[in-house]
């Protein structure tokens, strides 16, 4: 019995002394995590010109906006970590995996209406992972230094280029068919806010009636058609005075109702419940006497931004949009101009393509323009976004900092699902066929 319980207690006595031990171990662990393996700073946060060449006081003409952000690590190197930098309700965040002590930056390009009230937030390991554990000096908040401009009209028109527009339409067909017309297609090449048409194609106008143009072309010797239309175009980054915008009455519309631009159909269903559902959850029941149209478009440009995930589907009927709060660029399009002609205020779509500035290869791309009496029209690009941002944002809503790389034309919204036919439209099937768009540089772009 004594034997018994003798070996009861050395039992006892030993996990006592394993519970011990572990726990000794669990706690220097816990106090080396503790300890910083390294230190982040944050030196400086400032503001730079285009070329990130020199620091700048941005003007509010400027169209974008480039803030540069310098910290130092030291200590030892970083365990990964994220650094965020915001401006206006738009958020880049970026990772780093491991950084090793020294001297490090990081530079933003925002292009968002550019406001002395403009503020900026960067925040160095905003998750706390990098190992740092001294964290009050990884952050800044606060006003950016920008320079009024009280001459800058509503819409200002910036960085021009000009080019030479060059569309190729290529067809194989059977021999056979040798001698026999074919038709195609293209989308006018229109003025926009972004493009001014200096010399329309053969044949063609930027102020036709029609949103297509055809062309009829006679098949040639072994079936080949070789087809290429030159349209000579100047493009423009857009930069905008929301001030003077934000003058622009309801009132004012009635003088100049554009009601082209204001109609809805089936494919433009900005009268749907979901439609004006979205309308009074975004702006109110009563947004006539509280907002100006200005505001109001602010608000469901940035409503689609924080309630929209990116993603490439067929879906661009915006009451659909609305329902799965996802789509790429010709829904976002589609949905801002449905909303925007729903509350009286004039709207398109316009869609072109970016050309590469490799010269291999394009984009399509599509985006929406309104219409403000006495000052025109205006841009905005509300592609939903990857990862939305609670309260949206106002990246490119006016502000374009690339369309002087895109050809745009326009076609109503209403009549068309996705945009006008393009391409083959009547005659033989090709056996193979291809598409390319060129835009040759004809002067270099002015810099600010």
């Amino acid at each position: 019995m004594k034997g018994f319980l003798f070996m009861i207690s050395r039992r006892i006595l030993l996990q006592r002394y394993i519970f011990m031990l572990l726990f000794s171990i669990l706690m220097a662990n816990t106090t080396l995590m503790a300890k910083a393996q390294c230190e982040l700073r944050l030196v400086n946060v400032t503001t730079v010109n285009f070329d990130f060449s020199r620091e700048v006081i941005p003007r509010q003409d400027d169209g974008s906006i480039q803030i540069r952000v310098d910290f130092e690590v030291s200590g030892g190197a970083t365990n990964p970590f994220d650094l965020v930098c915001r401006m206006d309700g738009y958020e880049y965040r970026q990772h780093f995996d491991r950084l090793n002590p020294g001297r490090h930056s990081a530079i933003y390009h925002f292009t968002t209406p550019l406001e002395t009230s403009s503020e900026a937030r960067v925040i160095l390991d905003i998750d706390g992972t990098s190992g740092d554990n001294n964290r009050g000096n990884n952050s800044f908040s606060g006003k950016l230094r920008i320079i009024p401009v009280p001459t800058m009209p509503a819409v200002l028109r910036i960085q021009p280029q000009e080019y030479l527009l060059i569309e190729q339409l290529n067809f194989r067909f059977a021999p056979t068919e040798a001698g026999k017309t074919v038709t195609l297609g293209f989308a006018r090449v229109r003025n926009t806010s972004t493009t001014q048409v200096l010399r329309s194609a053969k044949n063609e106008s930027a102020e036709g009636d029609a949103d297509g143009v055809e062309h009829t072309v006679v098949i040639g010797a072994g079936g080949i058609v070789n087809y290429e239309r030159r349209t000579h175009v100047r493009f423009h980054n857009i930069a905008i005075n929301p001030a003077k915008l934000d003058k622009v009455t309801w009132e004012d519309f009635k003088k100049d109702p554009q009601p082209t631009f204001l109609r809805l159909s089936k494919l433009l269903d900005g009268d749907s419940e979901p439609a004006r559902k979205f309308i009074r959850d975004t702006l109110g029941e009563d947004y006539r006497e509280k907002l100006t149209p200005f505001a109001a478009a602010k608000r469901l440009f940035r409503a689609i931004k924080a309630q929209f995930y990116y993603e490439v589907t067929d879906i661009y009927l915006p009451s659909t949009v609305l329902q799965s709060k996802r789509g790429q660029c010709t829904a976002g399009a589609r949905l801002m101009c449905a909303l925007l002609r729903q509350i009286g205020i004039p709207a398109r779509t316009v869609g072109g393509f970016f050309v590469y500035q490799s010269g291999k290869g394009h984009e399509g791309h599509q985006m929406c323009e309104f219409y403000f009496p006495n000052i025109g029209w205006i841009p905005c690009d509300p592609t939903p976004d990857e990862h939305p941002q609670p309260g949206g944002n106002l990246y490119q809503f006016g502000y374009q900092w690339q369309t002087n790389q895109l050809w745009a034309g326009y076609a109503d919204a209403a009549l068309y699902e996705t945009g006008v036919r393009t391409g083959l439209l009547r005659g033989p099937k090709p056996i193979a066929h291809d598409a390319k768009y060129t835009l040759q540089k004809l002067n270099e772009p002015k810099t600010p």
